[in-house]
């Protein structure tokens, strides 16, 4: 796999766009920079492929399954920079997520209505 490109990866929590440095295929797991506070942070280093200072300060965690590549994105979109196709698909996971999360809500109430 390229080193230069994202993954689009499914966690537990669900799917989140990552750089393929951060992906170890062997274990099926990537690095992930969860002492980062806020959002902007993290996406900031998802964006620019960053790499972890002191490795004891990133987790790793488990990917249930791995969707496609940014690779696989630009041939479908034709030539865009993988800052392009990194901030896309982020904003694409992320009001997929808001979606699930308001479908979520929606079925917990129509539950508590019957």
């Amino acid at each position: 796999m390229n080193d230069s490109g994202f993954i689009i990866a499914e966690f537990d929590d669900g799917l989140q766009l990552i750089p393929t440095i951060w992906f170890n295929a062997e274990k099926q797991s990537c690095i992930w920079p969860g002492h980062f506070k806020t959002k902007f942070r993290i996406n900031k280093a998802i964006i620019t492929k960053e790499i972890p200072q002191e490795e004891f300060d990133w987790d790793e965690l488990p990917i249930k399954r791995i969707f496609g590549t940014a690779e696989a994105v630009r041939t479908m979109y034709g030539s865009v920079t993988d800052n392009e196709i990194a901030e896309s698909i982020s904003k694409w996971l992320t009001q997929a997520s808001l979606r699930t999360q308001r479908e979520r809500q929606q079925n917990t109430q129509t539950e508590l209505m019957e």
